[in-house]
């Protein structure tokens, strides 16, 4: 009987097991379907934790696993049902990497498909069987025991036998060097939302960053009229369509992380529609080389087109000078993000301008401007300590873009204080309130 087959029922009819089983064979079968017209990519990892601890002693052993299997099965342990039992690693032969597949018995229509609870199994069945004690959920006070199947999903790992089974990739082991195993953190499940996994996010966190600053940049190039009405000439139609590009972009790339649940295909699309447009300005990459969506391994594709888009904002309009978004958390302290790796060996400077004597900011902003990693500032500020050094720069790089009536400093690379900011990939600034109308502005001047 085909699972598209439904069961006719009629009166009078001898009731089987096999209507009701096939009956919702049936109804699995009609919202697998439907699933499938809406994504492809209806499977993946939602919840993974693994027990690092028995890790270490050579035991692979989950805490929490939650998915729905490329069948449509939706596994939930160990709030619904079991947790897959530990694999033992210490007896594997020597190797590098390990793959580890969460892995669901395929439906055997004359075999048995479920294991009695407690019972130890020699063969890998679908589901294990348990009795619970149900209320009436009319009466509330009428209970029974009821039958119910949970899914017996198992752990396999590269080398065991597939066949058979519906699984999914969950982690990949790495062998270290005392011959033990680690999680691979670079290794991205198949996953149903963004936010399963750090890689997904950082990524994206990163070329928020990095769309932001190229935006502030470019802004920063456009010919300005007195009343700030923003006057774009002929000369500047390709910075024109660069920056509507990168604006146009920023938000749904905002949205996508402000969602975390969303689908990883979702991340990709607006990737992939950002290189697309990048593309338009550049000579030397072609449009097949945007990679393909890859629901088995979702990093390779997503990491390739960071990687692209990166290249592409740097070498469409290049430009040395990093503008870096800060954002006011209190009164007299500043904050921005140095996540975007370049800037590690970068050269800072900050842009001020206020109401007081160019004289006075010189001599004032040195001795009065506290700079450090926002986990150090409220000391350095406290206790009077010399924070990051700052001095007044008089001859500046030619990436950055001087203004009338501001004032530029560099910070100083060196020191602990510094080390720790860059360590912390945050910089923070403490002004006092005798400085009215503050304006700054971080620079970074890659090299």
């Amino acid at each position: 009987m085909s699972k598209q087959s439904r069961v006719m029922w009629s009166e009078g009819m001898f009731l089987l097991p096999q209507h009701f089983q096939y009956q919702d064979e049936f109804h699995q079968h009609q919202l697998a379907e439907s699933t499938l017209r809406n994504t492809p990519f209806h499977w993946g990892v939602q919840i993974l934790h693994v027990d690092e601890e028995a890790l270490a002693t050579g035991s692979l052993q989950l805490k929490r696993l939650k998915l729905v299997f490329p069948d449509g099965s939706l596994f939930d342990a160990p709030q619904h049902d079991p947790l897959p039992a530990a694999r033992d690693l210490k007896d594997l032969l020597k190797g590098n990497d390990l793959k580890v597949y969460a892995a669901l018995k395929l439906p055997e229509p004359f075999g048995m498909n479920y294991v009695e609870d407690g019972q130890e199994q020699k063969s890998a069945r679908r589901f294990r069987k348990q009795f619970d004690t149900l209320p009436d959920l009319n009466e509330g006070d009428l209970e029974n025991e009821i039958t119910s199947l949970r899914l017996n999903a198992v752990m396999l790992i590269d080398g065991d036998n597939l066949d058979g089974y519906t699984y999914c990739p969950i982690a990949r082991l790495s062998r270290n060097n005392i011959g033990g195993f680690n999680l691979d953190s670079q290794f991205v499940h198949p996953t149903l939302h963004v936010g399963t996994h750090e890689t997904l996010i950082g990524l994206g966190k990163h070329l928020l960053g990095a769309l932001q600053s190229k935006s502030k940049a470019l802004s920063g190039r456009r010919r300005e009229r007195a009343d700030q009405i923003a006057e774009f000439g002929s000369s500047d139609v390709t910075l024109f369509w660069l920056l509507n590009t990168v604006n146009r972009a920023y938000p749904n790339l905002a949205h996508l992380l402000a969602h975390p649940r969303l689908h990883p295909e979702r991340l990709y699309l607006f990737l992939a529609e950002l290189a697309g447009g990048l593309l338009t300005f550049s000579l030397d990459t072609q449009l097949n080389d945007i990679p393909e969506y890859d629901h088995h391994d979702p990093a390779t594709s997503l990491v390739k087109l960071d990687e692209m888009i990166r290249v592409l904002l740097d070498n469409v309009i290049p430009n040395q000078c990093v503008v870096i978004n800060l954002i006011q958390t209190k009164p007299s302290y500043w904050q921005g993000q140095l996540l975007d790796p370049r800037l590690a060996e970068a050269d800072f400077y900050i842009c001020v301008h206020a109401d007081m004597p160019g004289a006075s900011l010189l001599e004032l902003v040195p001795r009065a401007f506290k700079v450090g990693s926002p986990e150090d500032i409220e000391v350095v500020v406290n206790s009077a300590m010399p924070g990051v050094t700052l001095n007044h720069s008089t001859r500046l790089p030619n990436a950055i873009p001087v203004r009338l009536d501001n004032h530029y400093f560099s910070i100083e690379p060196h020191g602990r204080v510094y080390e720790r900011m860059m360590s912390a990939q945050a910089i923070s600034f403490y002004a006092p309130s005798a400085f009215t109308n503050l304006k700054l502005e971080l620079m970074a001047v890659l090299k």
